[in-house]
């Protein structure tokens, strides 16, 4: 499902796994010169009973990243990816909030679709609690150059990545 204007402008940068846009410190930049994707979109409560919160969601396009290969008109963007980090999980807040991967099999298809929609940078955030840093980027690793990483010392699971990427090496 796409809509209309999405590829229409000056928006070269994709949020593959846009949720309501919580890890953007500056909404205005999100909401004008983003183009936003998730496979969900309404509203939805998670939480318990005593701290229920409410995301809405409202993708400018609804594109499965995770499993099926990408052949549409995005293309050229910077991609900006926050994908869900726990695999295999079935409840939780975390898993209501951003939901979670099926499998390690779906990072695959994952790093196969940013490769096609960027020739330019990949900007990564990953929370190694199931899969560490190393093993996630061993699927990047056939479309890159190189990398940049940096964390925050608050949490130390957390990593920021820039991937360079050089289709002309492929």
């Amino acid at each position: 499902m796409y809509a209309k204007n999405v590829y229409k402008g000056q928006r070269k940068m994709i949020d593959l796994f846009c949720s309501n846009g919580s890890s953007w410190y500056n909404k205005k930049f999100f909401i004008s010169d983003v183009i936003k994707n998730d496979i969900r979109k309404g509203k939805y409560v998670v939480g318990n009973n005593l701290f229920n919160q409410v995301i809405n969601i409202q993708p400018d396009c609804q594109i499965d990243m995770l499993n099926e290969l990408y052949k549409g008109e995005l293309r050229d963007k910077v991609v900006y990816l926050d994908p869900p980090h726990l695999i295999g999980a079935k409840s939780g807040i975390m898993v209501e909030k951003y939901t979670s991967l099926e499998n390690e099999k779906q990072i695959e298809m994952l790093a196969k679709n940013c490769e096609t929609i960027s020739d330019m940078f990949l900007i990564i955030k990953w929370y190694d609690k199931d899969l560490d840093i190393d093993s996630f980027l061993n699927y990047f690793r056939p479309y890159f150059v190189d990398t940049i990483r940096f964390g925050d010392k608050k949490k130390k699971n957390t990593s920021w990545i820039i991937i360079m990427i050089r289709k002309d090496m492929l």
